[in-house]
């Protein structure tokens, strides 16, 4: 399924959902949750609360995770390979520009099942590693 959706990719919506799994296979490798299950990565708000993780890859330790990627950009690379296009052109492929809807979306995906507290503490985190925090105006 994986292969399919990236070579098909031309088109955005696939594009969208093939970086939205990637992302929620990577979170996967390294002990996350890949986020809720649903219906649909579109859906904001989803009857689901089991995890795409347990739900589908319950077996699965995080290795497998990794071995499934690496897997997976061998595919890439054979694909590649054996339609005579380089990697330079795959960047033609997608946008230079991040696709910020799939990123929101992915990250929904990934912080939703967490406790408040959790979100706020990893958003904080991210803030805090980006340099994005609001410099502060108070005059204490």
């Amino acid at each position: 399924m994986m292969m399919q959706l990236y070579k098909r990719r031309t088109d955005k919506t696939l594009e969208k959902q093939y970086d939205l799994q990637r992302s929620r296979y990577e979170n996967m490798s390294t002990g996350g949750t890949g986020g809720k299950a649903g219906k649909a990565s579109y859906v904001k708000s989803s009857s689901h609360e089991t995890s795409i993780r347990e739900l589908h890859h319950s077996t699965w330790a995080d290795d497998d995770f990794k071995e499934f990627l690496e897997e997976l950009d061998k595919a890439i690379s054979q694909y590649h390979s054996d339609a005579g296009i380089s990697s330079e052109s795959d960047n033609s492929i997608s946008s230079d520009k991040p696709d910020i809807e799939s990123i929101t979306s992915a990250v929904f995906d990934l912080l939703s099942p967490l406790d408040h507290n959790d979100i706020v503490h990893i958003l904080n985190d991210i803030a805090e590693k980006l340099d994005v925090f609001e410099p502060d105006t108070s005059d204490d």
